[in-house]
Formats: C-alpha cells, sequence, structure tokens
C-alpha cells in the first residue's frame, strides 16, 4: 500500500483524493483543465463527482506522484509514472494544456 508520508502528503493537498485511491470500487480518478475532478467505478460509466481542485493543488498532486515514482516530467512537460503494484498516473501541464490535468488508474488488486 501507499506509505505513510506519501499519505500525508495527499490528504493535506486533497483529502477526498486518498479515499478515492483507498476505496477499491474506484478504479480511475481524472482531473479535467476546468479542474473538474472525474471517477470511474468498477462496471460503471465514469461520473463527474462535482469536486474541484485549483491548478496549484492540482501541480502539487503531480509532484507528489513523482516524487514518489523517483521521476519528474518530461521536457514535453508530460509526465507517466507508476507506482509498482498500486497505479499508474499520466500529467500534463502547461503550456501543453490551460492547466494541469491527470489519470490516475489504479491497478487491480489480488
Amino acid at each position: 500500500g501507499f506509505n505513510d508520508e506519501f499519505r500525508a502528503k495527499i490528504r493535506d493537498i486533497q483529502p477526498r483524493i486518498m479515499d478515492w485511491l483507498d476505496d477499491p470500487t474506484i478504479t480511475d480518478i481524472m482531473l479535467n483543465s476546468d479542474g473538474r475532478l472525474w471517477l470511474a467505478r468498477e462496471n460503471r460509466p465514469k461520473a463527474e463527482f462535482g469536486t474541484f481542485i485549483k491548478s496549484s493543488q492540482a501541480n502539487l498532486i503531480i509532484a507528489t506522484f513523482a516524487a514518489e515514482a523517483q521521476t519528474s516530467p518530461d521536457a514535453d512537460l508530460a509526465l507517466e509514472c507508476e507506482l509498482p503494484g498500486l497505479l499508474r498516473l499520466v500529467a500534463w501541464l502547461p503550456p501543453i494544456v490551460e492547466s494541469p490535468t491527470f489519470a490516475i488508474r489504479k491497478m487491480a488488486q489480488q
């Protein structure tokens, strides 16, 4: 699972994201450039959750995942990283997008 330091950092930025990462029914968490978060649950279509986050929060979330995966965005300001056995994150940063966006896909748990 996630280590305590990672959990604390994500909770400080946006507590709901850590709750969703812990929820076994949620398979994907996506952030649009308008700051709107979307969730996908097993065997259900994705749905807007009604939670918005600021660009600064999105940047911190992306940086926290990158640090945990010991990587950083490439020259094109895109980031792809994996926390082995837990999830995969793909993120894009300005100027290639209006504001930070990301998609988190949780790996199936055995």
